[in-house]
């Protein structure tokens, strides 16, 4: 490497880490308060930077909030995704994806409340609603793969491996929506009832309607 090439390499390291503590920022203040209501200004005095070095990495609060919810998915990969790969027992790879997934997706309010509002602005703004079904479809591709171990390991007998996991998502969607009005789902006491749920969901067979 050529000595003129060192310092546009640390300038380009430098520009990604504050590009990722600027989402992290976003990130954080919007688990805390409503997303209309945080401002560019917010963000930068919650990074420690100035409006004008936020704007050298993101052109509007649109790109922050992308942004910020892609920062939400990676933790989901990294905390989910990698716990899950330690254990060599598919069914306990399963359990431990789900306990951890609902731990962090259900039973962290911050993480509830962020995603809780990503959700409704994907009703209304197609970039928001592509981010949102994007993670989506990789968790939902991830459980599947999981399913399908389970099912090859002959331990349980699953007969469709992605209805199994659509229904996981589908069942963590609707324990979210329910908790704004029941908090009590989402209390301490209730993890082990809710993953013995997801677990119950995951591995009996469904009933598949056919077609006329």
């Amino acid at each position: 490497m050529s000595v003129a090439e060192k310092p546009l390499r640390s300038r380009t390291s430098k520009s990604k880490a504050m590009k990722d503590c600027l989402a992290e920022s976003a990130f954080l203040l919007f688990s805390e308060s409503p997303i209309a209501s945080v401002t560019l200004d917010m963000v930068a005095e919650k990074a420690a930077v100035t409006k004008g070095s936020l704007y050298c990495h993101y052109k509007s609060k649109k790109d922050l909030i992308l942004e910020a919810c892609q920062f939400y998915y990676k933790r989901w990969e990294r905390l989910v995704v990698d716990y899950a790969r330690v254990d060599g027992n598919p069914v306990n790879r399963l359990r431990k994806a789900l306990l951890s997934s609902t731990e962090l997706c259900l039973f962290d309010d911050r993480n509830r409340f962020f995603t809780a509002q990503v959700f409704a602005l994907a009703l209304t703004d197609a970039d928001v609603k592509e981010s949102w079904t994007e993670f989506c479809r990789r968790a939902q591709i991830f459980y599947q793969s999981l399913l399908e171990e389970v099912d090859a390991s002959g331990l349980f007998r699953i007969s469709n491996p992605k209805t199994n996991a659509n229904l996981i998502l589908a069942i963590m969607e609707g324990v979210k929506q329910q908790a704004f009005v029941n908090p009590q789902i989402c209390s301490s006491s209730q993890i082990g009832v809710v993953v013995e749920m997801l677990m119950k969901a995951a591995l009996e067979p469904q009933t598949e309607v056919i077609s006329a």
